[in-house]
């Protein structure tokens, strides 16, 4: 939001920082302390973030205010990868399957005492959400298939029960695509 840009530079994930990088590049330290951050994401508004803390007992996917301080526990499953709706009511994130080591897209309320609710029909070895479209009907991911290790950009189109699973980008065998994002107005991807 506003031009700046959140990142984990530690390499140490149970020492992991997040801080602040403004255009002209100087760093300042976001508020939150030390911590194992698995992902973070922002609001639509730039007032929220969205921590994904896994350090033990202390699995959990938080929210908090942007510019640092006390979090709260959304929910005790932490997400891995998560993305804000467009209006700001819904995290989507990647969730682990209990007793499985398969993944799956997940979306919770961000209001207290909700639920994950599944998205994805099925479950794969690696998935990564990434972004909502513009709309708020789908969602962007990325996915890798076990025995291949061929990665694919998919859609999961929020507007059909179940969900349909469209295919955006086949990478093949000797391109890797993942972490897709969606232009502002939806005409593009990176």
């Amino acid at each position: 939001s506003g031009g700046t840009l959140a990142y984990v530079p530690s390499p140490e994930i149970s020492r992991r920082s997040l801080v602040w990088i403004a255009p002209d590049g100087g760093v300042t330290d976001a508020g939150f302390g030390q911590r194992a951050f698995g992902s973070v994401s922002l609001s639509p508004d730039g007032r929220l973030a969205a921590l994904s803390v896994g350090d033990g007992s202390e699995n959990a996917l938080y929210v908090a205010a942007a510019s640092g301080g006390t979090s709260t526990v959304l929910t005790q499953t932490v997400a891995w990868s998560t993305a804000w709706s467009p209006d700001g009511k819904w995290i989507a994130g990647t969730i682990r399957v209990p007793n499985t080591s398969a993944e799956t897209i997940a979306r919770i309320a961000v209001e207290p005492g909700r639920a994950w609710e599944g998205l994805l029909p099925s479950a794969a070895v690696e998935v990564i959400v990434s972004d909502w479209t513009p709309d708020g009907r789908g969602l962007l991911y990325s996915l890798r298939d076990s025995a291949s290790g061929r990665r694919t950009v998919a859609r999961l189109a929020l507007d059909s029960t179940p969900p349909k699973v469209e295919i955006v980008v086949d990478s093949g065998k000797d391109r890797i695509a993942q972490l897709p994002s969606i232009s502002p107005d939806g005409r593009w991807l990176a």
